[in-house]
């Protein structure tokens, strides 16, 4: 979940974003590794509140990692990045424990996935209709960002959840 959730680490963000001109909204996304997503995100919003109750803010945590919400869309991925042009369909992406093995296993001979080279052009790749369709999480990501919009056009602070 790295520094945002350590002591300071959500507030220190917070008021680097704040002093930008152009923040309108601010949305943190993280993996909940394990832990409980919602609750995750419910004490980080605490977090927020009491900090910038003036920001429309949004907290969403990956219900295990981000790369889940990857596999919710196998098949526009194959052969991409190195992966193998042929990948099975995941009905259930949020169930597969270890999504980084997953997608090193699926890699053509000799590759391995590295979230930092991987990671940006998968999310490309993907099909957000069918990830929707089968992670939960993601679709609470969609939520948050339809409410980040109404917060910033009706003016009116929010932090969710």
């Amino acid at each position: 979940m790295g520094n945002i959730v350590k002591l300071n680490g959500l507030e220190r963000f917070l008021k680097v974003a704040e002093k930008r001109d152009a923040c309108h909204a601010v949305l943190i996304l993280l993996d909940a590794e394990g832990s409980c997503a919602r609750e995750v995100a419910g004490r980080l919003a605490t977090r927020a509140r009491n900090h910038s109750p003036h920001l429309p803010i949004a907290v969403v945590a990956a219900k295990c990692h981000y790369e889940n919400w990857l596999l919710g869309s196998t098949e526009t991925l194959a052969g991409k990045s190195g992966l193998k042009d042929s990948l099975e369909i995941i009905s259930d992406p949020e169930s597969v424990p270890d999504p980084k093995r997953w997608l090193t296993d699926h890699m053509e001979k000799g590759k391995a996935y590295k979230e930092t080279f991987d990671q940006a052009p998968l999310s490309k790749a993907i099909d957000i209709d069918l990830v929707c369709q089968r992670a939960r999480s993601f679709r609470r990501l969609e939520h948050a960002l339809e409410q980040l919009i109404c917060s910033i056009k009706s003016g009116t602070p929010l932090i969710s959840p």
